[in-house]
């Protein structure tokens, strides 16, 4: 196959950085690769469905995206807010189109001046779009996105059809039905939502002590609400126990060892995204690299082919650290 002719043979490495890697050079002057999305592997939204399925985002989204990385979707983000909730529940109801007829979320914009994210499935139509803060006026979105659900077949295993993004709209009244012009404003609107409306957002100086999430579905019981709610001030009191935990620990760091060892942690984790295998699969400490740049490193050669339609374009290019001409040499040993 040409990417195991491109990429040349892994080669196995001892689990530390060295200066003798012939692509080391000072940090800045390379290039970096660009983010490719990937996706987890769950048993509501799995990683073998078709790509006109909604999945959910694990990494890989920036502002630039690589030429190849799958598509960011707006509902592969809107699944991925939801999964951050650690509720299956809502994503079964989002998807369940037979027995859940309508199914409605808003997360409140974290800042005055940014827009709600509001969500509405009505059978098998679904709009995500975004509303001026604190509108109560659901009917008028300042821009959006329609998708329909395709009928899913009786011998799919998979727990929703297609989604088909349909159409494009905004405020002022324009939009389209080209496929180009409703692909670019679906992906702005995921990318906006990635960037402006995380868990860490639920609880704030702005946005303290009122409703910044609100989930309905149709059927919904008191008791369901009641647990729905429940869920969500969990959510805020992690967000807010990890904040004061994070402060604390600053705080005693910077007492007890000064600020050159909180700088030395930033080395520290510049080396652990560099030693994690390039596939994102989880591995901590990869012991292969690319037999070409030999700075990317994997776990495997299932991991390198997986990456190399990403890691090609950039490979020898890259950003690396020399890490003998740092004051924090030996505390990254």
């Amino acid at each position: 196959m040409e990417d195991l002719k491109l990429e040349g043979r892994l080669r196995h490495v001892s689990p530390s950085p060295s200066a003798s890697s012939p692509t080391t050079m000072n940090f800045g002057i390379g290039v970096t690769q660009l983010p490719a999305v990937r996706f987890h592997d769950t048993d509501i939204l799995p990683l073998s469905a078709p790509a006109d399925h909604p999945r959910i985002i694990k990494s890989g989204v920036g502002s630039t995206q690589h030429p190849k990385s799958p598509r960011v979707a707006g509902s592969d983000m809107v699944f991925t807010l939801l999964y951050q909730l650690e509720q299956p529940e809502l994503l079964e109801r989002l998807l369940d189109t037979d027995g859940t007829a309508t199914f409605f979320f808003r997360m409140m914009a974290y800042v005055h001046s940014g827009e709600d994210l509001y969500v509405k499935r009505d059978a098998m139509d679904v709009e995500i779009v975004f509303l001026s803060r604190g509108s109560k006026d659901e009917s008028k979105p300042n821009k959006g996105v329609r998708y329909t659900i395709r009928k899913r077949d009786t011998s799919s295993v998979y727990k929703t059809g297609p989604w088909d993004l349909r159409s494009a709209f905004d405020s002022n009244g324009g939009g389209g039905t080209t496929k180009a012009y409703i692909l670019a404003q679906d992906s702005d609107l995921a990318h906006r939502i990635w960037n402006n409306f995380h868990l860490h957002q639920l609880e704030g100086p702005r946005t303290r002590g009122q409703n910044t999430v609100r989930i309905e579905w149709a059927g919904m019981s008191s008791a369901a609400r009641e647990k729905c709610d429940g869920w969500i001030a969990g959510c805020r009191d992690k967000v807010e126990r990890e904040k004061t935990e994070s402060a604390t620990q600053y705080q005693k760091l910077k007492a007890e060892k000064g600020i050159d060892k909180i700088l030395a942690d930033g080395f520290e984790d510049y080396k652990k995204t560099a030693l994690k295998c390039r596939a994102e699969c989880g591995v901590a400490v990869a012991t292969m690299r690319c037999g070409k740049c030999h700075f990317a490193r994997y776990c495997s050669a299932a991991c390198q082919r997986d990456d190399w339609k990403y890691h090609k374009s950039s490979c020898g290019k890259e950003d690396t650290w020399d890490w003998t001409q740092e004051k924090f040499e030996d505390l990254l040993k």
